[in-house]
């Protein structure tokens, strides 16, 4: 099992005064195959609520689709106390990859008080893979940490 990271996973993120809103954007290029329990990461800053998640996708899967994956979210550190909801995002199915296009994530807007981790698990492999890339766009309010 591996944890991919993003691009800028270990860049400062800037954020506005607070109530100002800022979207992140990130990427990921995927050169091989990630295998099932496999994580693609990308760090979003203490003090922001997400309201908007989207990913843009290469075809990842060029035979017959099989990439399956969750999206959810973890604490950054391990001394927080944040509890991981692996599938907060997208549920288990999701078919983010399987071809070339957007994937919308539907959830209820949620505050982070302390620096998280976006986790794109690989549940089932790509059957023929292809590589590509994957950019993740997320549509936040700052609010700072408490």
């Amino acid at each position: 099992m591996a944890s991919l990271k993003s691009v800028k996973f270990s860049q400062p993120k800037m954020m506005p005064v607070d109530g100002r809103a800022v979207f992140f954007n990130d990427s990921y290029a995927v050169a091989a195959n990630p295998t099932a329990g496999d994580t693609i990461d990308f760090h979003l800053p203490a003090g922001v609520e997400i309201n908007t998640l989207r990913f843009h996708s290469s075809d990842l899967d060029t035979g017959g689709p099989e990439l399956a994956s969750k999206i959810g979210y973890r604490k950054a550190k391990e001394a927080d106390t944040l509890t991981a909801v692996a599938d907060y995002f997208a549920p288990t199915g999701t078919t983010l990859g399987q071809a070339a296009g957007i994937t919308e994530c539907r959830f209820p807007p949620k505050k982070f008080d302390v620096d998280v981790i976006v986790s794109i698990t690989i549940e089932v492999d790509s059957a023929t893979f292809a590589a590509g890339t994957i950019y993740m766009i997320a549509g936040c309010n700052c609010h700072g940490p408490k």
